[in-house]
């Protein structure tokens, strides 16, 4: 451990104190492993019903629980099947459209944040075409762009971006993991 100290988290000393605080966080386990199944089972409980937004593909929106993508959750978006002989460029292109209309829908008039590592052998590495963004109904003037040297970077950038109430969304690009 590097000392730091996560908030609403007690560093204990001692064997005695060391002992009650593993008997807690093993009740703490239990407590986050019913909850991540209740969600996964589509019921997260009674004392938090995520607000959703809708597809309005009803075809779609129908199986998603609450009837779309939860609001104040990170959802991941991958461009086709690793393994296909064929992934290319258009995958990538439309994986990121579909992300852009789901920040589109997502953000209303708040800014929003893109996180990117550069790359100089990519061609996308310039700003987002404000037309594009435009046409997905973003406004290009509430966009704040995140351009990183690392990976590791680009994924702190957004971990602190969905930490700000302030943004709409945050739409991070990441490698495939």
């Amino acid at each position: 451990m590097d000392g730091t100290r996560l908030p609403g988290t007690v560093m204990a000393q001692g064997s005695i104190q060391g002992a009650t605080q593993g008997a807690t966080t093993e009740k703490r386990l239990a407590a986050l492993r019913a909850r991540i199944h209740r969600i996964e089972a589509g019921s997260p409980g009674e004392d938090t019903v995520p607000e959703c937004q809708p597809l309005g593909l009803a075809d779609i929106d129908r199986h998603l629980p609450g009837g779309g993508l939860a609001r104040g959750a990170v959802h991941e978006i991958l461009a086709g099947d690793e393994g296909a002989p064929n992934r290319g460029a258009q995958d990538n292109g439309a994986a990121l459209g579909f992300a852009l209309w789901l920040v589109a829908g997502m953000t209303g008039a708040r800014p929003w944040l893109w996180c990117a590592q550069n790359n100089t052998a990519k061609a996308g590495d310039a700003a987002p075409y404000a037309p594009a963004l435009a046409d997905f109904g973003l406004k290009p003037r509430r966009l704040l762009l995140a351009r990183t040297a690392f990976e590791r970077e680009t994924l702190w950038a957004a971990e602190e971006g969905l930490a700000t109430p302030a943004l709409g969304a945050v739409l991070a690009e990441a490698a495939s993991v």
